[in-house]
């Protein structure tokens, strides 16, 4: 199991077009999803969204829970794309 095992391909383009959704509770589902995809990934979820049709502003967002998940040490992959063991 684990993020290998699902189709991301499939998946980030639809939770993208929810984060313009018009539920305020939907939106912030939909970029707590990203962020917690991102977690698994790693950069290449950045480099996805950045092809979608999110507004700048949620893009700007989205870019900053991303970089504060790495600075927190909560990352379950590394740079190299490989998974961590968290202990």
């Amino acid at each position: 199991f684990g993020a290998s095992s699902i189709q991301l391909n499939k998946l980030v383009p639809l939770i993208c077009k929810l984060v313009t959704d018009s539920n305020s509770q939907v939106r912030q589902q939909a970029i707590d999803t990203l962020v917690e995809i991102y977690r698994h990934v790693g950069e290449k979820v950045r480099s996805d969204i950045s092809k979608r049709d999110i507004p700048e502003a949620k893009l700007k967002i989205l870019y900053e829970k991303f970089d504060d998940v790495v600075a927190s040490g909560r990352m379950l992959v590394k740079e190299d794309g490989k998974s961590m063991i968290l202990i």
